[in-house]
């Protein structure tokens, strides 16, 4: 593993941002108890976990409505925290948290939307620097936040600048129009970017690209359900989509009606968003098939062994439905958001496609308290992005843990490189990047974390005693440690 961090510099923002920051950073300081205010007592836990900078300026973004998972979260935490408070520790409430919240308040740069603000957040604009960094070089990237809104704000912000990106340097873009939800985004990544795109004629040159897109998919789709039959190997799994095909092809007859050929189109189009259509083998686009049919069927519903022709249409109807969501909206794929409103089927079909290696998306952004259980997305991913790091190192590893499993990207990658004859610094790491204001609570922060983790690793790596241990000890600390160290089992 490698910790880089992704610094903020503080005297590179604007005054705006800067009373901002110093009223964020003051509030990390104030020590009250404010039980009256439901706000400012999410914030003291908010400050209390150690969510950094990003967490406090954020809370002014919660969403009680999108939020609600996150919030019954925190107020459970809360609870167990003031229980947990003997009675010389509780402070009275002077009102200061309020007051240096209503100041942060009022600090933001003001705007039409809220979310225009957010786009020029300093930690989803250094995020969105870092992201792009390791994109372009081929990677994908896992992001962790805890708040809905600046976390779609980072989503729209990514889909939006490599629109234009892609448009400026004539590479598929699948989207038809910008939707008006949209246009935010896409004014702040012009700007932020400098492009020549002319929003005016935005949408016509997005709906012109899409046709001519269109009508090279359509000759993809002609043999594409007798190519996925070709390429299913014959066994159980096979029998199961088999029936599948069978179902599809019934709802796609040549005489059928426009909207059932649509079925045929989505699958298309999410199948070429998971794999070339046109350079695949057989054999891959079998496979493809069979992972969105794995991602979007009932487990409780359909026997390992075969399907009826019942069954079949039910897993049929399912994969359908979540391909209209995911994709008749013709909206870009870059980055993508997972949240505690997703639903358990689009988990299971963003994990597929995020644990393609040519696919989209290349960015995936998920809620902590939603992503970091019960996913596996290291099959293409080596990077965690962190948008408020924590102070339970816990939690950081169950983030880190989405990536770090067996036969993961950078288990591949390191295999390879020690084939190549590669050592030290030159081989692969999984990278983990926080988000930190330098100079600020923040660096004390993760300190605080980084300590807490040594300590972690003691108990349960292997490490005997934490590596911080040396540096505070004197010289016979220096000596103790390193004969321990020495004698210490060698489970590698």
């Amino acid at each position: 593993r490698q910790l880089r961090e992704i610094a903020i510099d503080f005297n590179d923002l604007n005054p705006a941002w800067h009373q901002v920051i110093c009223a964020a950073e003051a509030l990390s300081m104030v020590r009250e108890e404010s039980a009256a205010n439901a706000k400012t007592r999410r914030l003291r836990l908010t400050v209390g976990n150690g969510h950094g900078l990003a967490g406090i300026i954020d809370e002014a973004f919660r969403d009680e409505g999108e939020d609600k998972k996150q919030i019954e979260e925190d107020e459970r935490q809360i609870g167990e925290y003031e229980k947990g408070l003997a009675p010389k520790d509780r402070r009275p409430t002077s009102g200061r948290s309020t007051w240096w919240l209503s100041l942060l308040q009022k600090a933001l740069p003001q705007g039409p939307d809220e979310s225009e603000i957010l786009f020029f957040h300093p930690a989803i604009l250094a995020a969105v620097r870092a992201i792009e960094e390791e994109t372009e070089r081929g990677e994908k990237v896992l992001v962790f936040g805890r708040f809905t809104r600046p976390m779609r704000a980072l989503v729209n912000l990514l889909n939006a600048r490599q629109m234009l990106k892609s448009i400026e340097q004539n590479v598929p873009w699948t989207q038809s129009k910008v939707h008006e939800d949209e246009w935010p985004a896409v004014y702040a990544a012009q700007k932020q970017l400098g492009s020549k795109v002319d929003l005016n004629t935005l949408d016509e040159l997005l709906a012109e690209r899409y046709r001519r897109e269109t009508r090279q998919r359509a000759a993809q789709r002609e043999n594409l359900l007798s190519r996925i039959r070709n390429g299913l190997p014959a066994n159980s799994a096979g029998d199961r989509s088999f029936a599948i095909l069978d179902t599809i092809e019934h709802k796609t007859a040549p005489d059928d009606s426009e909207d059932n050929e649509h079925h045929l189109i989505l699958l298309a189009r999410a199948m070429s968003e998971n794999t070339d259509l046109s350079n695949s083998s057989d054999a891959d686009l079998a496979k493809t098939f069979q992972g969105l049919v794995e991602a979007a069927a009932d487990h409780d519903s359909i026997e390992e062994d075969g399907a009826d022709e019942e069954q079949a249409h039910d897993v049929w109807e399912a994969l359908k439905r979540h391909l209209k969501e995911d994709y008749a909206g013709q909206r870009g794929g870059f980055a993508r958001l997972m949240y505690g409103e997703t639903k358990p089927e689009a988990r299971r079909m963003l994990q597929f496609a995020f644990n393609r290696p040519n696919s989209f998306p290349r960015v995936l952004v998920a809620q902590s308290l939603v992503g970091r259980e019960g996913l596996n997305l290291h099959e293409s991913c080596r990077i965690v992005v962190l948008l408020h790091p924590e102070w339970n190192p816990g939690v950081v590893e169950q983030q880190i843990g989405r990536v770090d499993r067996v036969n993961s990207r950078w288990a591949k990658e390191l295999r390879l490189a020690i084939a190549a004859g590669k050592k030290g610094a030159d081989l692969p790491r999984i990278e983990i990047r926080p988000i930190i204001f330098k100079g600020t609570y923040d660096e004390h922060n993760w300190n605080v974390l980084q300590k807490r983790w040594d300590d972690l690793r003691a108990q349960l790596h292997g490490d005997v005693l934490p590596a911080h241990v040396r540096e505070t000890e004197g010289a016979r600390g220096h000596e103790a440690f390193d004969e321990i160290t020495k004698v210490r089992p060698d489970f590698s």
